[in-house]
């Protein structure tokens, strides 16, 4: 079994071009084949895993900035997603600097994704490590907003660059 990161582009709608992509972490197994992220990354979170699958991912997403293929194709920044136990976890903003800088990437060019119910878990922990990545400037988006309980209030107060509204809402 292995894991691989593939990355899906991020289009502009005024002109059609690729400005960012998301990095997407798959297992395949051998025997089962594809096991999506909905069933393995709960596994890692309880196991303590996620941050081993999270170095790798970080790992992945520098040397891929780093290898000038994004700069060639217009992508300015890469997204990842972090899950509610990493955006809590205590000196975890600082181990993401320190696996950045070894690599030598301007932080602008990464973001991270959480999910709106990070705020409802631990709101002053999610404060504190955005505002430690922000500092260094790295950028940051809520997914999924709408889905979640939270109150727009501590949504709106949270320090980041975009909130991605959940289509449930749209429609």
């Amino acid at each position: 079994h292995s894991f691989a990161v593939y990355y899906q582009p991020i289009y502009d709608a005024k002109d059609m071009s690729i400005k960012a992509g998301e990095a997407l972490l798959r297992f395949h197994d051998k025997e089962l084949g594809e096991i999506y992220p909905d069933e393995f990354l709960p596994v890692a979170e309880r196991s303590g895993l996620i941050f081993e699958l999270a170095d790798f991912v970080l790992d992945e997403v520098c040397k891929f900035l780093n290898s000038g293929i994004p700069v060639e194709m217009g992508v300015e920044t890469l997204n990842i997603n972090l899950s509610v136990v990493q955006s809590i976890q205590p000196n975890y903003a600082e181990r993401i600097i320190q696996q950045v800088s070894q690599y030598d990437i301007d932080p602008r060019r990464i973001s991270f994704e959480i999910v709106e119910s990070a705020a409802t878990t631990d709101f002053e922990g999610l404060s504190a490590f955005v505002g430690t990545l922000r500092a260094q400037g790295f950028r940051f988006l809520v997914d999924d907003y709408g889905v979640g309980y939270s109150n727009v209030h501590s949504i709106f107060s949270l320090d980041v660059d975009v909130i991605k509204i959940d289509r449930t809402i749209l429609w």
